[in-house]
């Protein structure tokens, strides 16, 4: 029995290293022989690694001019860390991704926004289209990002038929894939970097301060992923006005006046950030879920793929952490974590025994 994950690995977001790596570590850990499938989506790979070339607009142009260099610094870095912390597959692309077929016997896909069409550029290699009937196909936590689109469901229904166990990250999902194959039962699983949310810091082994990132003892405002309205800075200043603390932002790409941006390519740094920080404003999906693994209080702005947010926001009862809110609450550092982590918690137990489940049935094969 050999399992192939096929996600979002090749990538300089640091949430899709994560998701990534927990995943197999969790699977790992229960004795199934995985392995990230190395497979390069044509689609994603254009847009991780920016070229002037595959610039479309002037502004496009200008930006990859820029910041090409840091993307692809981050992208390099975090590679060598998935290789390094996994075992991958030889590369595979849309032309010999068939011959998987030959390596694996069960093939497991997600998470992230795997099954969006728009992110993939229309790549069914997500929906396992290349694996034969006799393998197991199951999905983990997989994303559509948005609402399903009539066009969509045809091509839908014909490849998610063929899996044995279907999971997804947002509960809206469920009635969409259920009014396509009503004979096929579907579930909302966990992101998988919750599955690790209390060992995050064990795993990397961080400890004290580092120094080349903030001073001992410093306390700051972590801004990652900023909104593009710019409320997020806006907040960030009224929050240093509030306490004193510095502002401190992850790869912010323009300048702000008194904010410290902080350009970082490996997972360590990106987990220290946010183990030290005094309050985190994010655009982020993953930057939310990473203050809650730290307690630390947070606050979030919707950017894209807003309904992985809402969904997040629904089940943990965070809505109140809205950025909207943040000149309402009379005390921002206080967090309730004590009834985010009740509803994390049954999100967890549920996930695991999804994955415990089909982890014996591949076990089996």
């Amino acid at each position: 029995m050999k399992v192939g994950i096929l996600t979002f690995h090749r990538t300089s977001n640091f949430g899709s290293f994560f998701q990534t790596y927990a995943l197999y570590y969790y699977l790992d850990k229960l004795g199934v022989d995985c392995y990230i499938i190395d497979y390069c989506c044509k689609e994603i790979e254009k847009r991780e690694k920016m070229s002037i070339f595959n610039s479309h607009t002037l502004r496009e142009m200008v930006h990859c001019f820029f910041y090409s260099r840091s993307y692809r610094r981050r992208y390099n870095s975090l590679s060598k860390q998935i290789h390094e912390k996994t075992r991958c597959s030889k590369q595979f692309n849309q032309n010999n991704i068939k011959e998987a077929n030959k390596e694996f016997d069960c093939f497991l896909v997600g998470s992230d926004l795997v099954w969006s069409f728009e992110i993939t550029g229309n790549d069914k290699s997500y929906y396992l289209d290349f694996a034969t009937d006799d393998k197991l196909k199951c999905s983990y936590a997989s994303s559509f990002g948005k609402t399903i689109s009539e066009n969509e469901k045809d091509a839908i229904r014909q490849y998610l038929q063929r899996f044995y166990a279907v999971s997804v990250r947002e509960k809206q999902s469920i009635s969409e894939i259920n009014s396509i194959i009503q004979s096929k039962k579907v579930i909302s699983v966990c992101d998988p970097t919750m599955l690790l949310a209390k060992e995050w810091n064990l795993i990397y082994g961080l400890h004290g301060d580092n120094n080349k990132l903030i001073h001992k003892g410093e306390k700051y405002i972590l801004l990652y992923f900023p909104d593009i309205s710019g409320k997020m800075i806006k907040d960030a200043y009224y929050l240093k006005d509030k306490y004193g603390y510095k502002i401190i932002c992850i790869n912010e790409k323009r300048p702000h006046r008194n904010i410290k941006n902080v350009s970082i390519d490996g997972p360590d740094d990106f987990l220290h950030l946010f183990q030290h920080a005094q309050i985190v404003l994010t655009g982020s999906y993953h930057g939310i879920l990473f203050s809650i693994y730290n307690r630390i209080p947070f606050f979030y702005y919707v950017r894209s793929h807003s309904l992985r947010m809402e969904n997040l926001s629904s089940i943990l009862d965070i809505e109140d952490r809205r950025g909207e809110y943040i000149r309402n609450i009379s005390n921002p550092e206080v967090i309730d974590y004590e009834k985010i982590y009740n509803n994390l918690n049954i999100m967890v137990s549920q996930s695991k025994r999804y994955l415990n489940e089909i982890a014996e049935k591949m076990l089996e094969v």
